[in-house]
């Protein structure tokens, strides 16, 4: 049954139809359901007519000069009314009809990611204790030897072609091997959260596809990855809507709930971010204790701020570098646009064949209108170099699940043909000397990044040649003759011509 769609139950002509009609139309079956058939709105059309005509003159006799001007208002008005639907229904993702306990069942299975994240990681839940208790927990010291394990791993997969491992066995290995990874990868996020602010949000945007993906495999191995994916622009937008909703209440409902000058600096001291006197030293206290100079007064409700003799407002930039605390208030605007951005990317994927490129631009300008307004509410409150990061990593980690989720959908061919195709369609549309310009400027710009790839590229053709891994892709082509084998891999001297 589909939740926005109408009954299809039939209705006899009798009582539904004109009795002159015999096969009522649709839109006569629609009027006569408002009780009003074709003659009937006529009949009425004439008298309002008759009336306005009557009563349109003046006690002089002589007719109002406002009908015609009330005529082009109301045209107007409609005219705006329809410019205005239409940039709502562009803006707005295409929800896929669904039946309701299917809509309700993905419902609740999106609003668990968004719900455990609000409780653990927001200021709205136990954010901030929880957070405190991970950042100066005494494993933080062990973060960079997971990492170091973490890059070590990832560079002998690289290189032993992991990816080509395609038996049972090896099917079984690589599954196992990637869960690790992820899984230290996770842990090493927690453990610096205190000095990588983002990284728990970024967390978000790489598990909830995950989780979607595993509820798909799970309860939903019958249907299509494709068409799953599609059912999930709804949910997906609901639980966005709702998660803004209750932020909006509970930034309503108390004044230390909002962000403002003394619930910034209650933030900072609460998550032992310390004061920057580099650029403000007479915001010291005098007392020796390396306190700000300021403090805020908790004795009234609601809370002050007290500036004694010789300290200034402008003290209160010494906490420009704490953007924790704003994270942390922040959380579910930021998870509200993760899930957002995953809402239209699941409508671009309906089967239907509906979706257009105007359609991918339209979101494109409007998650760039969020990140404004995100980085300019942040520059407001003084938060905005840690928020910057914020958003771009955010906005990387979307691109990244967007992926994941490509991955799983199309195979290896198919995401080939894609890329070509797009690839066609860009060379097109802006020419190839405007594509010559972006990739010097791209190799401009990552020219170190370059270099070390190209060093891991020779690295893994010389494991390749020496024949120690079965599993590996051939040095050379396929149709040379001469089966010469260059000095990186076939794939990487592609990207290089």
């Amino acid at each position: 049954m589909n939740p926005f769609g109408r009954s299809q139950g039939k209705s006899s002509p009798a009582e539904d139809s004109p009795p002159e009609a015999t096969s009522p139309s649709r839109g006569n079956f629609i009027s006569s359901r408002l009780g009003m058939g074709k003659q009937q709105r006529d009949v009425q059309k004439e008298a309002e007519l008759a009336c306005t005509s009557s009563g349109g003159k003046e006690a002089t006799g002589k007719p109002k000069n406002g009908d015609d001007e009330e005529t082009a208002s109301i045209a107007s008005f409609s005219t705006k009314g329809s410019a205005l639907k239409s940039m709502v229904k562009s803006v707005l993702p295409k929800i896929e009809p669904l039946p309701w306990t299917t809509f309700f069942c993905l419902s609740i299975w999106c609003a668990i990611p968004a719900v455990a994240y609000v409780l653990l990681f927001t200021q709205m839940g136990f954010g901030e204790s929880f957070y405190y208790a991970l950042s100066h927990s005494q494993f933080g010291d062990y973060a960079h030897t997971f990492a170091g394990l973490l890059v070590i791993s990832g560079f002998f997969f690289y290189i032993f072609d992991i990816d080509e491992w395609n038996s049972g066995v090896g099917y079984v290995f690589r599954f196992l091997s990637a869960a690790a990874m992820f899984s230290v990868f996770v842990l090493i996020v927690i453990l610096i959260s205190n000095e990588v602010t983002f990284g728990i949000i970024t967390l978000f945007a790489l598990i909830n596809p995950l989780w979607l993906l595993m509820v798909k495999s799970l309860f939903y191995r019958g249907k299509d990855t494709r068409s799953f994916v599609s059912w999930l622009s709804g949910p997906l937008l609901l639980i966005s809507v709702l998660t803004a909703a209750a932020f909006i209440m509970w930034v309503c409902l108390d004044y230390s709930n909002e962000w403002n000058s003394v619930t910034e600096v209650e933030a900072a001291e609460r998550t032992g971010c310390a004061a920057n006197f580099e650029d403000y030293p007479i915001c010291v206290n005098e007392d020796g204790s390396g306190s700000t100079c300021f403090y805020v007064d908790s004795s009234v409700n609601p809370h002050e701020l007290v500036f004694p003799e010789n300290c200034y407002r402008m003290c209160l930039n010494v906490y420009d570098g704490c953007s924790n605390g704003f994270i942390l208030w922040a959380g579910p605007v930021l998870i509200c646009l993760s899930m957002l951005y995953l809402s239209f990317f699941c409508t671009f994927l309906r089967t239907d064949g509906t979706t257009n490129e105007k359609d991918i631009f339209n979101f494109g300008k409007l998650w760039l209108l969020f990140l404004f307004i995100m980085w300019a509410s942040a520059s407001l409150s003084g938060t905005a170099a840690g928020v910057t990061s914020s958003l771009l990593t955010l906005t990387t980690a979307n691109l990244i699940g967007s992926a994941i989720i490509l991955s799983t959908i199309f195979s290896r061919e198919e995401l080939h043909q894609n890329k070509e195709a797009v690839y066609s369609r860009i060379q097109d549309r802006y020419g190839d000397n405007n594509l010559e310009v972006a990739r010097g400027l791209f190799i401009a710009t990552c020219s170190p990044i370059l270099v070390g790839y190209f060093f891991l590229s020779a690295i893994n053709q010389l494991i390749r040649r020496i024949g120690i891994n079965p599993c590996a892709q051939p040095t050379y082509e396929k149709n040379d003759p001469d089966k010469n084998s260059g000095i990186v891999t076939m794939r990487a001297k592609q990207q290089l011509t």
